[in-house]
């Protein structure tokens, strides 16, 4: 009985799959392991567990998060990549975005990260409108049961919604932004972010846009990535950065 504790069967899982009982209890080890530790067992004596917090989902389930000193988890938005949005025909490079978005975010799973999708209330006019067709989340993006869903009614993704109560939670050390428009909802939820004092990375070819009536969707992809990365910061600087780039490459050797 004594050595319970490190048992397979009794501990859980390792990483991102600890979160799979988002109801149990879950601490961190010294060892900077995420653990579930099972309803009713002690811990091993001997070792140093910090109990994490819980805050609640967008869908109100209660999820547990990480809130501990010492690791470093990255949070990745994914933000208003809704069948809607993909309606027109000039959305600029859709299915390669959609490509290396599901590319970050099974890194982001794999590397004990957590998966923020944003999803957007709009109106019948956009074809926004909740529980509809064009409402939903993009069925080619890559998503699974630990993923957070967050619901919004502006551009600026941490207006009146649940996500900065759900981050302080996760205590991220990296914030990365990816999804849709480049101009309006990525770019307002990027400065908004520097304004709350997080470490922001834009994954600078994961944001999609149709053409505008005066700039092609390209021009204006390459005119906000340059822009965030001279933005004046109160803290870092953001880092603009994209997986053609070597962005998850860079992200393994930092670890």
């Amino acid at each position: 009985m004594g050595n319970r504790g490190h048992s397979p069967n009794n501990l859980g899982y390792r990483g991102s799959q600890c979160s799979a009982n988002r109801h149990g209890n879950y601490y961190v080890c010294a060892t900077h392991h995420i653990r579930r530790w099972p309803i009713g067992l002690a811990p091993l004596a001997g070792t140093a567990y910090t109990p994490l917090r819980s805050v609640p989902a967008a869908n109100h389930r209660g999820v547990t998060l990480i809130n501990a000193p010492g690791i470093a988890i990255d949070v990745l938005l994914i933000i208003y990549m809704q069948d809607a949005s993909f309606y027109e025909s000039d959305t600029f490079d859709s299915n390669g975005v959609i490509s290396r978005i599901n590319q970050l975010s099974e890194y982001l799973r794999a590397n004990e990260g957590r998966v923020i999708f944003i999803q957007h209330d709009g109106t019948a006019e956009e074809g926004l409108s909740p529980n509809t067709s064009g409402w939903e989340i993009l069925s080619a993006l890559t998503r699974t049961d630990l993923d957070i869903i967050i619901r919004k009614t502006t551009n600026d993704v941490g207006y009146n919604t649940e996500l900065h109560d759900v981050l302080a939670g996760i205590n991220p050390e990296k914030l990365i932004i990816s999804g849709w428009a480049t101009d309006f909802c990525v770019d307002t939820t990027e400065r908004s972010s520097v304004s709350h004092n997080y470490n922001v990375v834009v994954a600078s070819d994961c944001h999609p846009l149709s053409n505008r009536p005066h700039l092609q969707a390209e021009q204006i992809i390459e005119h906000h990535n340059w822009v965030w990365r001279n933005l004046i910061t109160p803290a870092k600087e953001v880092e603009v950065s994209g997986i053609s780039d070597g962005m998850l490459t860079l992200r393994v050797e930092e670890c």
